[in-house]
């Protein structure tokens, strides 16, 4: 991976990942040294040296967001590329990266518009919504849905009520499908008369 002049080699991208596909430390560690974010990126770009995507697909899983996989990964490179212009050989590369997945994981679930996107297109739009939504109503609606528990099962698992289990995953549906499910549900005055 590096040179004689320590400088990243451009090869495959992948040069920071051993044979038994973990992280090779000293390699990671080359790359984030390099003190220049274009050259970072543009090695993170050419491949997953820093076994970026497993981190980023098992951290939004267990956060239950809906993010796209490409726009989570699009915001992962730019946010470790800016973050190793800084980077001195402390933390090491494993914790390094693990605190930058988990800014990048914290960072869509507080504006989540700013990866799912205002510009994209209805399900950007829809997920984004939803990945506004608080953990706990995520979480809901992620193990009715996903996860294929039932609402007994969810309730138990997060320690609520099946009420409240019904409620949040409720609440997250309802961001999901942008307001529909009350306007599907809702009264109409004709109706009522």
């Amino acid at each position: 991976m590096g040179g004689v002049d320590g400088k990243v080699s451009r090869r495959s991208g992948n040069e920071a990942v051993g044979s038994d596909g973990r992280v090779d430390q000293r390699s990671a560690a080359l790359l984030l040294a390099t003190g220049d974010a274009n050259d970072v990126l543009a090695a993170l770009l050419a491949g997953d040296p820093l076994e970026l995507g497993e981190r980023l697909a098992s951290g939004a899983v267990a956060r239950a967001l809906l993010v796209r996989p490409e726009r989570l990964r699009a915001a992962a490179l730019a946010h470790c590329a800016r973050r190793a212009e800084h980077y001195r050989g402390r933390p090491s590369p494993e914790r390094w990266i693990a605190r930058r997945v988990d800014e990048v994981l914290l960072e869509i679930e507080r504006e989540p518009s700013r990866v799912g996107g205002r510009a994209g297109d209805a399900l950007d739009r829809a997920a984004a919504r939803f990945d506004a939504r608080p953990r706990a109503e995520r979480r809901a609606l992620w193990r009715l849905v996903f996860e294929g528990l039932d609402l007994d099962e969810v309730a138990r698992a997060d320690g609520t009520s099946l009420q409240e289990a019904a409620r949040s995953a409720r609440r997250a549906l309802d961001a999901l499908l942008g307001g529909a499910v009350d306007a599907a549900t809702a009264v109409r005055p004709e109706d009522a008369a």
